[in-house]
């Protein structure tokens, strides 16, 4: 993803297009780029999802703060490690859960579906 706001909403205007992601591992995207992609992309009713750099709970809570419908965590590779993210996290779960896009919702997908289908 470019770091540009202009982009991610353009990208969101596209018809059909139900998701758009904030890559802040492989992209040069901090933390203000971040916050004003999550605000360009959302009105459109398109999920905004942010590929982290790392799993670190601060990064977490940043791109949830910043109204991230789901996150990406790199370099997780098995089950535990997963739900040892969700555990640290679970105080947010609620909040993530009703911040997903309707669309997920309605496809079954829950907080702990959304970070473990994106994380493994």
């Amino acid at each position: 993803m470019y770091p540009s706001p202009a982009i991610s909403r353009t990208i969101a205007r596209i018809p059909g297009v139900s998701w758009v992601l904030i890559d802040q591992e492989h992209g040069n995207v901090g933390d203000s780029q971040m916050h004003e992609c999550i605000a360009n992309i959302a009105p459109y009713g398109v999920s905004p999802l942010v590929r982290l750099p790392d799993s670190e709970r601060w990064m977490i809570k940043r791109a949830l703060d910043a109204g991230a419908h789901g996150i990406m965590i790199p370099l997780l590779t098995t089950v535990e490690e997963v739900e040892e993210v969700v555990k640290q996290e679970i105080h947010n779960l609620n909040r993530i859960d009703r911040s997903l896009n309707s669309r997920l919702r309605e496809k079954g997908v829950s907080a702990v579906h959304s970070l473990s289908m994106r994380s493994i």
